[in-house]
């Protein structure tokens, strides 16, 4: 950026991938101006560098006959980290102190208002999807989550609600339920295992995913009471075990205490609920926030008298690091028959093989014919479709990857039939779905809590 001071007066204001701003003649011309800026600087007790390594040169100020003023130009360089990648980051003080010098040199008044506005009031969800997909709940904090879908349940389905032991969210329909429908509340991220003396974090995936989708974005780590920005920086290590630098601001382990970030705290990806062309929509958190929505979407719709037969709807905690929520629960219940509403992990993506889970995005809900949790029997399969067929709407059933809440109830004699959408992109930050499979699935339950 190039700023005319006053007549015979320009500053050349650039990046720089050091922290400290630094100030340079340009294309080694006499160092008036620079002097200039560092003698400024030091009267305002501002700590700048005198840069003599990365001169800027600039074609049009060596001709003395085009600029007429070769001593009166200088560089100054601002202070930028993680230089070139998604989240550079900058001091907003620094900035401050930057606008200052130059109104100095300018000779006119120092601006008084903050260079950064006040930020923009959010908007109102506008949706039970987008309000769920929006709210952040990584495994075994799922309590954010829990909280809005009580918020969201109508009042006669509150009201028979209960929280067990382990956190899951129960809504009992009967005392002994012959079925189930599941949803897990839990998200992807990251848990601080480490903080280190010069104030950054060291996380430990919390879920699994790729590691590569989640490094070098913007983020929050979570304490008891807020949130606040922070920043995925590089990784190291792999699998579950895989770890990330975090960026909170702080510069030492003091003022990270003083934050209220300790072990234990929680890290995620930030996240924003975005409609697509036609019928999609991309969110991170997608798994499972769809499934926890028409759940709500189910009770809501239906009246208590047309739930006949005994049902629980519950919504698990922990299922991304092992089912241990469903796990829990299946300790106390015996159902006959639970569906567990989930993603089907889909190849419908530019760069898949779609030989396994080929379900098509557009072409309606999904049943999990077989996953890395069991096989659903082909006659509970077969009668699940054919409901569907007979009440027009679009199924698709076939093979994927993952396990699911369900599976956890078999042994105690359970039919597992999980129902699901096609997801592409899963566990990323930017997972797609299409709303008319969404709403496919939502018809299905209502339909199927009504038998």
């Amino acid at each position: 950026m190039l700023a005319r001071v006053t007549a015979g007066q320009t500053v050349w204001i650039k990046p720089g991938g050091n922290s400290k701003p630094a100030v340079a003649p340009v294309n080694d011309r006499r160092p008036q101006m620079a002097d200039e800026l560092v003698a400024l600087a030091a009267k305002q007790k501002f700590d700048v560098d005198r840069d003599t390594s990365g001169r800027l040169n600039f074609p049009a100020f060596a001709n003395e006959e085009i600029w007429p003023h070769p001593a009166r130009i200088a560089s100054l360089t601002l202070g930028v980290e993680n230089p070139g990648t998604p989240v550079e980051v900058v001091s907003l003080a620094t900035l401050g102190k930057i606008a200052n010098l130059l109104a100095e040199l300018a000779g006119v008044p120092a601006a008084s208002s903050s260079l950064v506005g006040a930020p923009p009031t959010d908007p109102q969800p506008a949706s039970t999807l987008e309000a769920l997909s929006e709210v952040y709940g990584v495994s075994t904090r799922e309590a954010p989550v829990r909280h809005a879908i009580e918020d969201l349940l109508p009042a006669w389905a509150r009201r028979l609600s209960r929280v067990d032991k382990k956190g899951n969210l129960i809504v009992e329909l009967g005392a002994r339920p012959k079925r189930l429908f599941l949803s897990h509340m839990d998200e992807l991220g990251f848990e601080v295992i480490e903080i280190q003396d010069d104030g950054k974090l060291r996380a430990e995936t919390r879920g699994g995913g790729t590691p590569d989708f989640f490094e070098w974005h913007a983020g929050l780590a979570h304490t008891d009471s807020k949130s606040m920005p922070a920043l995925l920086l590089g990784s190291r290590g792999g699998g579950l075990n895989h770890r990330v630098e975090v960026d909170i601001g702080a510069s030492s382990a003091e003022q990270v205490a003083a934050m209220g970030v300790k072990l234990g705290s929680m890290v995620t990806v930030r996240k924003q609920y975005r409609t697509l062309l036609g019928t999609r929509a991309a969110s991170r958190s997608f798994d499972d926030r769809i499934g926890c929505a028409v759940m709500i979407d189910a009770l809501r719709s239906l009246k208590r008298e047309e739930i006949k037969t005994p049902t629980w709807f519950v919504f698990t905690v922990e299922e991304e690091i092992g089912l241990r929520g469903a796990e829990f629960l299946a300790e106390s219940v015996r159902p006959k028959e639970v569906y567990a509403l989930d993603t089907f992990v889909s190849s419908d993506s530019p760069l898949e093989n779609p030989r396994i889970a080929g379900a098509r995005l557009g072409e309606g809900f999904v049943i999990r014919a077989i996953d890395s949790a069991g096989i659903t029997p082909r006659a509970a399969v077969m009668r699940v479709a054919e409901l569907a067929r007979r009440n027009g709407v679009k199924a698709q059933y076939g093979v994927t990857n993952g396990a699911n809440d369900g599976s956890k109830f078999v042994t105690g004699g359970a039919v597992n039939i999980p129902l699901g959408w096609p997801l592409r992109y899963s566990h990323s930050p930017s997972e797609v779905v299409d709303l008319a499979d969404v709403e496919a699935l939502a018809k299905i339950v209502r339909l199927l809590a009504r038998e």
